[in-house]
């Protein structure tokens, strides 16, 4: 038996009941077309948008109960009681009150108004006309039956013209009954009142059972996660013997919910939102309060996949957000498609700012750059108006928050980010080479993490680059191509810039470090070997250290690696060599091989070497030949370097320049230009005082011999000496055109322009400077 603190028929709000179906009955003796009216309300509600709504709306309408209480729990069973089908709903929520009676008893007069009371139009109850025709209500304080043909039978005596309407409403005039005889005659209702404080008994109608399985399989367990007060549901289809529960908990800062022994966790973003007037406006007043819970919630620990929104169940409505986006829409009578409106558009402004505000919290330690996977994805043709605005108000907000990655994972505004190359970003390809540029500890700390930068992050980054500071998407010049760049692509680094960020203002300690670091990212850029548009040496920068502490590109042709059996501490650091710390680092010399570096040979050296020594000679002979007056120290310098390359090549460097005529060192220990001197022989002898200071000392130029006298070095006159390089040879030339001028003038009366005048021959006996 149930206990006796159950009211019975005779109690206060039994005999409320009662009243307000005489005063029912009144209304339809006085004006019978309420009775068509009623009953085709009723029929509306029971085929159209509530007819697979029973379930939802009972939890529903036991939400709000458990609400005023504080939480509880609800218990939904399909049972046979006698030989009848029975649904119970059950719940520990506050019993019923007389707002309570009318709003089972009447249409759209909900009292419903607080926040976190989710029915609004009083019309939930009359779903379950879809499976029963007479339901029963037990509440701890009142009880009482629909009964479909005690409704006619009365009806008929006070507006016996509506037989012929053939219709009449089933939920309108409740009758008070006995919760006590009635769980006499029911064991299972019995059991529910030993805890329960409001049941609710549908006898079902044929066919009824199965659609509520299905409903049953089907409840959304996320429910739980959008109302605080409901703790647990249980399913019991004791016809079939099988149970499903669904429970909630908090932990720390994150809801687990548990269904079955298998657990998932969520976490919970909310806010209430006050209503404008505008908003009010589009809103029926009876739809509750000013103000408006609006909650976000987020699954863990998975893809972060678009969802939908919700209305404390889920509508059709794609939001293109990842989760549950919670709020009391405005809905079509299906409840599964939102209104179009100034009410729902302000609701969407307000979800997006809630969005916004709690997007960062779905970043992890291991992922800081998680939370952008919940960002929409990019608009396509056939997007529901709703989730659009959404889109376009959340990238407008989160544009303006922190929400880049930085390299030690704290979040930065877009601006405030330096962005790698695009040959990285925006591919798998590319995520190994990003990886391996955040291994280096002293990397620069104001560059996107790479998590931020797989394909579909890139693209959500520069969506929101494009809300934050449109750029005019003209061409720009690329590879020797006009491309029309993105918005992320206009703000990416290039490879050079982004390699030597590593090795920039590194101390000499890390250096080599620093270098290692970029040298191995270099080889993981992909498409080196694709021909044509992969990356060539230049572009990689100077980020190779070499044995002489320089910084080089990675090319072939200037760069070596040591031979392994070599020692690094005795290689002649003037060769091309890396240095050999890099050398001798497996991981960075397996990149310095995949960037085509190869190991030097013998030759290699000598030819690194002699190029190193040419470009050293080059340096010194633009520098003393250009001079006014080249120093003693300079000229020993000149022929010293001389000496260490091929005679061919100081020739040819020497002959490049515009002065090409050295001085040689005179017995008498001056430096004299080489077309004022002679070796010692026939005509100046080196045993002669007087000769000293025109005799080249050949004991000193021993080694430049062979050089010397490629540049025109002689002992006596030659027969075919060039002329042009020797001193007295300008004023000569000057004379002869000057000469010529005056002659043309004479014979044709016009003047040749100075300047243009061109010897035929510079070639001559010589030297004749030494004169």
């Amino acid at each position: 038996m149930p206990p006796r603190e159950w009211a019975g028929p005779d109690g206060e709000l039994g005999s409320y009941v009662a009243s307000e179906t005489q005063g029912t009955l009144a209304a339809y003796a006085v004006q019978p077309n309420l009775v068509r009216e009623h009953a085709n309300q009723e029929d509306e509600l029971a085929r159209g948008g509530y007819a697979h709504r029973q379930l939802a709306e009972l939890v529903q309408n036991g939400s709000d109960a458990l609400a005023k209480v504080g939480g509880g729990k609800i218990e939904i069973a399909i049972e046979i009681a006698r030989t009848d089908k029975y649904l119970y709903c059950a719940d520990n929520g506050k019993p019923l009150d007389s707002d309570g009676v009318i709003a089972l008893a009447f249409s759209h007069l909900s009292p419903k108004r607080a926040p976190d009371e989710i029915g609004r139009f009083g019309l939930g109850f009359k779903s379950v006309l879809g499976v029963s025709d007479a339901p029963e209500f037990f509440s701890r304080s009142v009880s009482f039956r629909f009964d479909p043909n005690s409704a006619r039978r009365r009806i008929l005596e006070v507006a016996p013209g509506t037989e012929n309407a053939g219709v009449f409403p089933k939920l309108r005039l409740p009758e008070p009954i006995d919760p006590l005889e009635c769980g006499a005659g029911d064991p299972f209702l019995a059991a529910l009142m030993g805890w329960a404080s409001n049941i609710v008994r549908l006898p079902l109608k044929d066919g009824a059972q199965g659609r509520l399985q299905k409903q049953i399989e089907h409840f959304p367990a996320e429910f739980l996660l959008l109302v605080d007060h409901v703790r647990s549901i249980d399913f019991l289809d004791r016809t079939r013997d099988q149970k499903r529960s669904l429970s909630v908990t908090k932990r720390d800062d994150e809801c687990v919910l548990s269904e079955g022994g298998q657990e998932s966790r969520w976490r919970v973003f909310e806010d209430t939102h006050p209503l404008s007037r505008n908003a009010l406006n589009d809103r029926q007043p009876s739809d509750g309060p000013s103000e408006c819970e609006i909650r976000w919630v987020v699954p863990l620990g998975g893809r972060l996949d678009p969802g939908h929104f919700w209305a404390f169940f889920p509508t059709e409505t794609a939001s293109y957000i990842p989760g549950i986006l919670n709020a009391p829409w405005k809905t079509h009578s299906d409840r599964l498609n939102l209104h179009s409106g100034l009410y729902n558009d302000e609701l969407t402004r307000a979800a997006a700012a809630l969005v916004a505000e709690h997007l960062p919290r779905l970043a992890t330690t291991e992922d800081p750059a998680k939370h952008l996977d919940a960002l929409p994805r990019r608009l396509e043709s056939g997007d529901n108006q709703h989730g659009n605005r959404l889109r376009r108000e959340l990238l407008a907000a989160v544009a303006r928050k922190p929400v880049i990655p930085c390299q030690n994972g704290t979040l930065r505004k877009l601006g405030d980010v330096r962005y790698p190359p695009s040959a990285v970003t925006g591919k798998q390809s590319g995520q190994g080479a990003l990886a391996k540029w955040e291994e280096f500890a002293r990397r620069p700390e104001n560059w996107a993490h790479h998590r931020a930068l797989n394909r579909e992050r890139s693209a959500k980054i520069g969506r929101l680059l494009k809300q934050s500071a449109p750029v005019p998407r003209l061409p720009v010049r690329r590879g020797g191509k006009w491309l029309v760049l993105d918005e992320l692509e206009r703000r990416q680094a290039s490879i050079v810039q982004w390699l030597q960020a590593l090795v920039k203002n590194q101390p000499g300690e890390e250096r080599a470090a620093a270098s290692m670091a970029a040298v191995r990212t270099a080889a993981m850029i992909p498409g080196r070997r694709q021909g044509g548009g992969g990356p060539t040496p230049d572009d990689y920068g100077r980020i190779v250290l070499m044995a002489d502490d320089t910084l080089r590109a990675p090319d072939p042709k200037s760069v070596l690696l040591p031979r392994r059996d070599s020692n690094p501490e005795v290689v002649d650091a003037s060769a091309r060599l890396v240095h050999g710390t890099l050398a001798q680092d497996p991981e960075t010399r397996w990149a310095l091989r995949e960037l085509g570096i190869k190991v030097a040979t013998p030759g290699h050296i000598r030819e690194a070497n002699e190029r190193r020594l040419a470009e050293k000679f080059t340096r010194g002979a633009r520098n003393v030949l250009g001079s006014p007056n080249p120093t003693s120290a300079s000229w020993v310098s000149f022929w010293t370097d001389a000496r260490r390359v091929r005679t061919e090549v100081a020739l040819d460097i020497i002959r490049k320049h515009p002065s090409p005529v050295p001085s040689a060192r005179t017995l008498s220990g001056d430096w004299v230009p080489l077309h004022s001197v002679l070796f010692p022989g026939p005509i100046v002898h080196a045993d002669n005082d007087e000769d000293h200071g025109v005799a080249v000392d050949l004991d000193w130029h021993a080694e430049d011999t062979e050089l010397l006298r490629a540049l025109g070095g002689v002992a006596e006159p030659q027969d075919h000496a060039i002329l042009s390089t020797e001193p007295w040879f300008e004023g000569f030339r000057n004379e002869c055109e000057e000469r010529f001028r005056k002659a043309a003038f004479e014979r044709t009366g016009s003047t040749p322009q100075a300047g243009y005048g061109v010897f035929e021959s510079v070639i001559g006996s010589g030297p004749l400077e030494v004169l």
